[in-house]
């Protein structure tokens, strides 16, 4: 289930499977993308992006019944952090969150 989702995150926002870490239960989808740029880039931009994950985890719902009961989407930005070349340390730059509505629609859930 989770490299079904990789892979239609990744042909959606084409960031590379690598990027993307998807960990999934009945009730919730976590979606990590690792990328200094998406890190770095404005709320609005982060949105976007997190938008386009959402869009392609609901469309995997549908095809896909082991999904069928999610009723969370959360879109974690990762900040990559290297040091020589090399991969370092990560850290969280955002997180947003995704309820399934009465409508079976998903919308950010903003505290």
């Amino acid at each position: 289930m989770e490299e079904q989702l990789q892979a239609a995150i990744a042909s959606s926002t084409e960031y590379s499977p690598g990027s993307i870490e998807v960990l999934a239960s009945s009730a919730l989808v976590n979606v990590s993308i690792r990328d200094r740029k998406l890190a770095r880039a404005d709320v609005d931009a982060r949105e976007r992006v997190a938008g386009i994950v959402v869009t392609a985890v609901e469309e995997s719902m549908t095809i896909n019944a082991r999904l069928a009961a999610v009723r969370e989407i959360r879109v974690v930005i990762v900040h990559p952090e290297e040091a020589h070349g090399l991969l370092s340390s990560t850290h969280t730059e955002d997180v947003l969150d995704f309820k399934m509505g009465a409508n079976r629609q998903f919308f950010r859930d903003v505290l």
